[in-house]
């Protein structure tokens, strides 16, 4: 692998994520001693993106060496309280990476 990038970004809108939220989910591949947990994680990211709280961005492998869906980014909108002034924020509420792109990037 040469480090070039061989991946796109695709945001999902609510709608898509509340018709495929079993069908990304199940794709993935899980961490053996942590899968139940990061389902669960997964599971409440994309009811809060269908509900627009949240905006779930999908990673995928567009050199097809991996298929299917490599992680998401799941972000929303917040604010910070500093000196009585409000500041908007982005918040990272989720990063996920599929457990066989981490098992793949260590055998490279």
């Amino acid at each position: 692998m040469d480090g070039s990038a061989n991946f796109y970004f695709k945001q999902l809108s609510a709608s898509s994520c509340k018709k495929s939220k079993k069908l990304i989910i199940g794709s993935f591949h899980f961490h053996p001693d942590r899968q139940e947990r990061e389902k669960a994680i997964l599971t409440q990211t994309f009811i809060d993106a269908g509900l627009n709280n949240t905006q779930i961005t999908v990673i995928k492998d567009s050199s097809n060496t991996l298929k299917g869906t490599l992680g998401l980014i799941a972000l929303s909108v917040g604010k910070i309280d500093l000196d009585e002034k409000a500041f908007p924020t982005v918040v990272i509420d989720y990063l996920f990476v599929d457990y066989r792109t981490e098992v793949y990037r260590l055998m490279i």
